[in-house]
């Protein structure tokens, strides 16, 4: 549970936002594949310019352990980019293996080649954010209120940045493979928890 918390709750909340600064403030053209290695690249870089260092080194073996223990449905050997470009569109893309195996080796990715902050954002197309601000952040324990004010402290800092970001809400929904992100011009962002009791074990 608590390793589950640590990526939905915590670095996957940044995922998430880092569709919208895509979206607000960035290219828009980006295939999807890269978008999620970006927005990927955008929560570990978020993470580690507000200090929060210590819960990414906890997150990465278990980034490590999704990714030896989860393939894709055909048992691809294929780099987990290519297999998402030739599988995006196809319905089969979204299960929970085919789409974790992308998911978690994208993070896997993103871990590997830690990017900056400053380098993220200028991929997305992003070059007018103001990042003088260093102040850290720390959230002592991971809950669903923790998630709600860790998203509200992130929009706070997007607009710091001097950046677009519309009042955003996260709502937790029935259907447990799903919660969303949701703007106030309807413009979603869902984030996937998707969950498989082999990640319990």
């Amino acid at each position: 549970e608590e390793k589950f918390k640590l990526y939905f709750w915590w670095y996957n909340v940044l995922h998430e936002v880092g569709h919208g600064l895509i979206y607000y403030n960035g290219n828009n053209n980006i295939p999807g594949p890269e978008e999620e290695q970006l927005v990927n690249d955008f929560a570990y870089a978020y993470w580690s310019y507000y200090g929060e260092q210590d819960k990414l080194n906890e997150l990465e073996p278990i980034i490590n352990y999704a990714v030896e223990h989860i393939k894709n449905d055909e048992n691809s050997n294929m780099n987990y980019m290519e297999y998402a470009r030739e599988n995006w569109n196809k319905e089969s893309f979204g299960t929970f293996n085919n789409y974790g195996y992308f998911q978690f080796n994208s993070v896997k990715e993103t871990f590997k080649n830690k990017k900056t902050l400053e380098e993220v954002l200028k991929e997305m197309g992003i070059t007018n954010a103001d990042l003088s601000n260093t102040k850290k952040l720390y959230y002592d324990y991971i809950d669903k209120d923790t998630c709600d004010k860790i998203l509200y402290d992130a929009i706070d800092n997007v607009h710091e940045w001097g950046l677009e970001f519309p009042e955003t809400y996260h709502k937790y929904t029935t259907n447990p493979y799903y919660s969303y992100f949701q703007a106030s011009n309807k413009f979603y962002y869902n984030i996937t928890n998707l969950f498989d009791k082999s990640l319990s074990d």
